[in-house]
């Protein structure tokens, strides 16, 4: 818990009315304070998002961040953290200078760090903009305990209690799949990368980490049924750790897990949506900067290198119109990001 992003958010005074926040220098954090992270879906109106950090505004932004001025995502997410008695938290259009190129190229390519550092990811997963929140009416299905209990007359044996579940779990899956948040691309690596994550659906809240994957109407779930690979990358990490460098037959086992690994991510990445074509391989190259380190191979937009022959034989799991390419400086022609 050493590393700290270049800005934090310092959470202060009461959380149910006004928190005094403002945005504060990794330098002036003490190393072994932890922070939160949000993930969050901006929306197409700009007006949803709030305040966010310019280059005008950042020196106000270090003295007090404007709580009426934040969404209510943003509010939301102060409370969430500040409840957990944390005093930081990272969010990206209060933590990176927007419009500022330098600053956004910068901050970019410390993703993998953002979130592979951070103590929670809070999810605003069943909003689709800032002005939704994280924090929903609870639906009686989930927040209450139903059931039926039976009286028994014979041997005077004591009622008892059974509780009911309304719901499956490939129905809970389905739900889960389909809020907002999980059509966006950036929260791809978002989810893979954090060790653990807490997500606010419209229903009810969904846990994530490196073991486990539990909604809150089913706390102990029949199967691990992940809308993400199984391997998280803190897994892989630990993996890494312990693997017998010395065995060539154990680390090429190992690489050819993390190569299957990439492109399951990518099957699943193609699936989501971006607002701007040209975080195509941004928005997921925290991962592959961490898969990289791992495998000691060279990124080559999208593809590796020690695999190369083999991955240009990617092809579209649906019909696509082969004249619709992103520009070749977003990504070359033989990528399957174009």
């Amino acid at each position: 818990m050493g590393w700290h992003p270049s800005r934090l958010i310092s959470i202060a005074g009461g959380v149910e009315d006004d928190p005094t926040v403002h945005l504060c220098d990794s330098s002036g954090i003490a190393p072994g304070a932890v922070y939160t992270t949000l993930s969050h879906c901006w929306g197409p109106d700009p007006a949803a998002v709030g305040i966010t950090t310019t280059i005008k505004n950042i020196d106000q932004m270090k003295t007090s961040i404007p709580w009426k001025e934040l969404s209510k995502t943003f509010q939301d997410a102060i409370k969430i953290t500040a409840k957990l008695g944390i005093q930081y938290l990272w969010i990206d259009s209060l933590c990176i200078i927007q419009e500022s190129k330098d600053d956004w190229e910068k901050e970019a390519g410390q993703m993998q760090d953002v979130y592979s550092n951070s103590f929670l990811n809070i999810a605003a997963t069943g909003a689709p903009d800032g002005r939704v929140g994280c924090l929903f009416d609870r639906s009686p299905v989930f927040s209450k305990s139903t059931g039926i209990t039976l009286s028994w007359d014979m041997n005077d044996k004591p009622s008892t209690y059974f509780p009911l579940v309304f719901v499956s779990q490939p129905e809970l899956q389905e739900t889960f799949t389909q809020e907002p948040l999980n059509n966006r691309a950036w929260v791809m690596q978002e989810r893979i990368l954090s060790p653990r994550m807490l997500n606010f659906t419209r229903h009810q809240m969904v846990w994530e980490c490196n073991s486990k994957f539990i909604f809150e109407a089913l706390p102990k779930p029949s199967r691990d049924d992940r809308t993400i690979p199984e391997i998280k990358m803190l897994s892989l990490v630990k993996e890494s750790e312990s693997l017998d460098r010395n065995s060539g037959w154990a680390v090429d086992q190992y690489n050819r897990d993390l190569h299957g690994f990439w492109w399951k991510v990518v099957a699943l990445y193609a699936e989501t949506s971006l607002t701007k074509n040209s975080d195509k391989l941004v928005a997921i190259s925290g991962v592959a900067t961490r898969l990289a380190a791992l495998m000691s191979d060279n990124y080559c937009w999208g593809l590796w290198e020690k695999t190369l022959s083999r991955d240009l034989l990617w092809t579209p799991t649906r019909k696509v119109d082969p004249s619709v390419r992103l520009d070749p400086t977003i990504a070359p022609s033989w990528s399957w990001a174009s």
